[in-house]
């Protein structure tokens, strides 16, 4: 970055990352939403989905119902919150890089001749960057969740009567979470379904009977009024409803998965590059590898960000869409992120805990490629330097 200010590296950071973000959500987003539709499905007795049969499943008939449209519903909160997380995440990784340089070198020059930052400082700087970013991300993912998932239930009013008559069987604590797909029937007899987060599915097994009785509701057989008309519909309703900190419902899930995501993502493509660079020929620094390669590197991050604490996003993506199908959930009455783990795994086990995993993990490797491949391209021409 030339002899650059560390106010201007900083700028740059913010710069590139605004960027990548943008690239990075447009090739992201179809992925997520099938992924998060995956997640908030209704889940009959044997612990499979009654809406979709997989990710295939999925898509086609999200697009089918939906056109092509329907796989960037909601994009556009989390497009901006995509720009802000991806600036304000390089430029805090850079700057907590820089504080490490000068705590053990005595400078923050960037072009200093000093030995490349230990993995512990990569790490490190990864999750400090990660945990701060995660207070933006909350609230722009509470919004995009509940948009993704609120129209699967008016796409497939009404479920098929075995399919109902399984989530019913069994007691009248049956807990399973009636979070939006993208096209099939939801429950149509009067299951009960427990609040869960957003993502998962809550499989119909017997749970509390006094955590069921206050926390369940009757699925409708018609369509029902939709709750949102939009991003600011959203928030608006939020606010109303739960105050400011109702935006940061599910941080904690959030907090996790930046924090620990942040660290292996950063540092898994640091340790990438460097291996990149030791086995190619007359490569100096990762300025001289090629495209191919700092996209492989980004994919391998990208599988890491989403593979270290995965259950963690799970639960939070249900507790932020759990008011969509629990409309008998009493005030005050929400669990808390251990609370709606523990009866998703008792529900469902550990598969619960990774629906969705498979999706996941594909759109991570594109994605975070691309994210990659625009900063380091941005970089490398010096856009918008001197």
């Amino acid at each position: 970055m030339g002899h650059d200010s560390t106010t201007e590296s900083a700028l740059k950071d913010l710069a590139y990352g605004s960027i990548a973000g943008v690239t990075g959500k447009v090739v992201e987003f179809p992925f997520d939403t099938v992924k998060l539709r995956l997640q908030t499905q209704p889940v009959g007795p044997n612990g499979r989905g009654l809406l979709f049969n997989g990710a295939i499943d999925c898509f086609g008939k999200t697009v089918r119902g939906e056109g092509f449209s329907g796989l960037y519903k909601g994009l556009s909160t989390p497009l901006f919150g995509s720009v802000v997380e991806n600036a304000f995440l390089f430029m805090c990784y850079g700057a907590s890089l820089d504080l490490m340089r000068y705590l053990r070198h005595g400078t923050t020059s960037r072009t200093a001749d000093l030995p490349p930052p230990s993995m512990t400082d990569v790490v490190l700087a990864g999750s400090l960057s990660g945990a701060g970013v995660s207070f933006i991300l909350t609230p722009v993912e509470l919004v995009k969740c509940k948009l993704q998932v609120q129209d699967v239930i008016h796409l497939h009013p009404s479920e098929p009567q075995s399919n109902a008559t399984a989530a019913s069987a069994g007691a009248a604590t049956s807990a399973s979470q009636t979070r939006p797909a993208a096209s099939n029937p939801t429950p149509k007899a009067s299951p009960i379904f427990t609040p869960t987060a957003s993502r998962p599915h809550i499989q119909p097994t017997p749970i509390a009977a006094a955590s069921a009785s206050t926390r369940s509701y009757t699925a409708p057989s018609s369509h029902p009024p939709r709750l949102y008309t939009g991003p600011a519909s959203v928030i608006l309703h939020t606010l109303r409803k739960d105050g400011f900190f109702g935006m940061y419902r599910g941080h904690f899930g959030t907090f996790l998965r930046e924090s620990g995501g942040g660290g292996a993502w950063f540092g898994v493509y640091e340790l990438a590059v460097r291996a990149m660079v030791s086995r190619t020929a007359d490569a100096k620094s990762k300025a001289d590898l090629a495209t191919w390669q700092l996209m492989l590197s980004g994919a391998l991050a990208g599988m890491a960000f989403n593979g270290v604490l995965f259950p963690a996003d799970v639960v939070k993506s249900r507790m932020q869409t759990e008011e969509i199908f629990e409309k008998g959930v009493r005030e005050g009455a929400k669990r808390t992120f251990g609370q709606a783990m523990r009866e998703l795994y008792r529900a469902e086990g550990v598969r619960g805990l990774y629906r969705g995993f498979g999706i996941t993990m594909a759109r991570s490797a594109p994605t975070s490629a691309v994210i990659f491949l625009t900063y380091e391209t941005c970089a490398r021409n010096n856009l918008f330097g001197r």
